[in-house]
């Protein structure tokens, strides 16, 4: 009995330890060092940030300068406007 467990345990880490299925003809797997699109999710969330930082200054700006009425939901609507 033991040693069925022990051999299943060792098919089961070694299905584990492979790839799930072979790559699709044409294409090299590359786990070692697999291209990336982070830089790409970094500058869209600065241009974004950045956005949304000057739409908030221009509301601000709207509503203390211009409209001349501060309220409380002005407040909380472009905290966690800019928040979210």
């Amino acid at each position: 009995m033991a040693n069925t467990t022990a051999a299943a345990d060792a098919l089961i880490q070694a299905m584990l330890d492979g790839p799930a299925a072979p790559a699709p003809s044409g294409i090299t797997s590359n786990f070692v060092d697999p291209p990336s699109n982070g830089v790409a999710g970094l500058i869209a969330a600065l241009i974004s940030l950045g956005i949304a930082t000057i739409m908030l200054v221009i509301r601000i700006f709207t509503k203390l300068y211009i409209i001349k009425a501060w309220n409380i939901e002005d407040c909380m609507g472009s905290f966690l406007g800019y928040v979210a």
